[in-house]
């Protein structure tokens, strides 16, 4: 959604993401399912983003979650951290390390 100020300006981007994914290592066959839904804003005027919600949530059956990123998660105009609320195993970046430990 783009929220528009009264001159018809776009002021705030607001998105919900969803998502169901597996995560296979194709050496052992291990599959993991990788589900999350999170919502994102963007102050278009500042630059300011935030994310809310489960962004990686990758479990295992036997053994439990592996990887959790889930609660708040707010960045600057340049990209970095300002503040963060949960638990964020991989802080809305790259998984693949991640990925891998949680595959081996």
């Amino acid at each position: 959604m783009t929220f528009f100020d009264k001159a018809g300006n776009p002021v705030r981007l607001q998105l919900h993401l969803r998502y169901r994914a597996t995560i296979t290592n194709l050496a052992s066959g291990l599959t993991l399912p990788d589900n999350s839904s999170y919502n994102a804003k963007i102050d278009l005027l500042t630059g300011v983003a935030e994310v809310n919600g489960n962004v990686y949530n990758v479990k295992n059956r036997e053994t439990g979650i592996r990887i959790k990123d889930i609660g708040r998660i707010v960045f600057d105009a340049e990209g970095n951290i300002v503040f963060e609320a949960g638990r964020h195993d991989v802080k809305f970046g790259d998984a693949t390390p991640q990925y891998c430990a949680a595959l081996a």
